[in-house]
């Protein structure tokens, strides 16, 4: 699995956290119209949580999926992001710069992926 940073593994666990939550009491409407929703990203988030506090079971779970299921979630949250600053209409925002960290990490997954 990539090494990451303390201050990355923590991002990474508030942005699972967030979408495990998020997915957990919503509207089953959400998973037919909102492109961000989709079944079990609710279990797959708190498996990648709990892979990461738990290095026999990312082991046995497989890292590659572990991965898999980082990667997706920051690319939702990067889009999230980004529609998030759009709506603000400010360059120098926040979301601006969790928007280039959260890239980063996808990038340290992912290395080849745009």
């Amino acid at each position: 699995m990539v090494n990451f940073s303390k201050n990355e593994l923590e991002v990474i666990k508030n942005v699972l956290k967030s979408a495990e939550s998020i997915s957990r009491d919503v509207d089953p409407k959400l998973f037919i119209y909102s492109e961000d929703m989709y079944l079990g990203r609710n279990d797959s988030c708190r498996t990648a949580l709990y892979a990461l506090e738990n290095e026999e079971f990312l082991g046995d779970f497989g890292e590659e999926e572990i991965e898999e299921i980082i990667w997706d979630e920051l690319q939702l949250y990067v889009d999230y992001l980004y529609n998030e600053k759009s709506e603000i209409q400010s360059n120098d925002s926040v979301e601006s710069k969790q928007i280039d960290e959260i890239k980063k990490l996808m990038k340290k997954i992912r290395p080849f992926d745009e």
